[in-house]
């Protein structure tokens, strides 16, 4: 927002304005923080004593990962700390409670089946409500959109935010896609395989979390993707991942998805 805007807005929209510049300010703080302590962190590892231990080629290549990571960095800082809106934008205040004593026109949207997906009959429990300002010559009105809330009767027995409450709701909010696997006998009933496939990933999440910067967490997280989908291609992953890292230095650049695992084929000997 720019000098000239403030001279329009009213004493409310001056105490909305401030309230968001200052939430937006605390956000860039937070930001500059965070990527400051990332930028010293990728220092530290730059000069610490412990990468001498590396052999030339690998520093040559923890260097060049960590000088990408420092630029990318500072460029960061750099842009939170520019303006991030162009000049003359206006900032659009949040609007106000539509005043209680202008007339209402209730408009009442209900659905026209209060039957289950699974058969059995709803009961409505709630409603939300949204309000307008309509316009008629000479005369405001507010017209109150009011929105039934359904559920199954047996739901309300159970109290609301209690675990069997959650399990119920999920179910019903899915009950298409749940019963799917009726229609078509191609779809499993559940999704343990997938469940089993993603599982060591999820046992060692905690490990993970100490990537040393959100960057490295990126690039752990993508080297972990193509090992993985080495795995389902029924690849051996030190093999195809030895066999794509000794053709990157040459594989053009229009050519990389040769080297994606769904396209690998391994080497044999005659």
């Amino acid at each position: 927002m720019i000098a000239e805007d403030l001279d329009t807005l009213d004493p409310e929209q001056l105490r909305q304005a401030l309230r968001a510049s200052r939430a937006e300010i605390a956000f860039k703080q937070a930001v500059i923080d965070k990527l400051t302590h990332e930028n010293a962190l990728l220092k530290r590892l730059k000069f610490a004593a412990k990468s001498e231990a590396y052999n030339a080629e690998q520093k040559s290549l923890l260097d060049e990962t960590l000088d990408s990571d420092l630029a990318a960095v500072a460029a960061e800082i750099e842009g939170m700390q520019a303006p991030t809106k162009a000049p003359g934008e206006k900032q659009t205040p949040k609007r106000e409670k539509l005043p209680a004593n202008l007339p209402r026109r209730e408009v009442h949207h209900e659905p026209e089946d209060t039957t289950c997906g699974c058969g059995t009959p709803m009961q409505r429990i709630g409603e939300d409500v949204a309000e307008k300002l309509d316009y008629q010559p000479g005369v405001f009105t507010v017209e109150r959109h009011i929105r039934g809330k359904w559920v199954r009767q047996q739901r309300q027995k159970i109290p609301d935010g209690s675990a069997t409450a959650r399990a119920i709701d999920y179910s019903l909010n899915r009950w298409v896609a749940l019963t799917r696997f009726l229609d078509d006998g191609d779809l499993p009933i559940d999704n343990n395989w997938v469940e089993n496939r993603i599982r060591p990933i999820a046992i060692g999440r905690q490990n993970w979390l100490f990537a040393g910067s959100l960057r490295a967490g990126k690039r752990a997280a993508a080297g972990m993707s193509l090992i993985h989908s080495a795995k389902l291609n029924g690849l051996d992953p030190y093999a195809y991942m030895r066999y794509v890292l000794e053709r990157l230095p040459t594989q053009p650049a229009s050519r990389i998805t040769e080297l994606l695992p769904h396209h690998w084929q391994p080497i044999t000997s005659a």
